[in-house]
């Protein structure tokens, strides 16, 4: 159930950001360029102002103690979060 409470917040949180018409600069959640996989950590870390080391490794601890769901999930997270734009 974890998994799917997580994979929920973060597609909530990317198409939440896509509905957004704000002029004002806004957040997105993208994959990070600091990456050591996929980019899908440090995107969050990005995105919530945090320590990319510390989101690895309280993601590595829920996939440990999650059955290794969080595999599951961060592979999803891999294909669902789109690329930083370097305009």
């Amino acid at each position: 159930y974890i998994c799917l409470f997580l994979f929920i917040d973060i597609l909530l949180l990317i198409f939440y950001n896509k509905t957004k018409t704000n002029n004002i600069m806004e957040k997105k959640l993208t994959l990070s360029q600091d990456k050591k996989i996929g980019g899908v950590c440090g995107g969050l870390a990005e995105y919530f102002n945090l320590d990319p080391v510390l989101v690895r490794i309280a993601w590595a601890a829920a996939t440990l103690f999650t059955c290794f769901c969080g595999v599951i999930l961060y592979l999803i997270c891999w294909i669902v979060i789109p690329q930083k734009n370097n305009d």
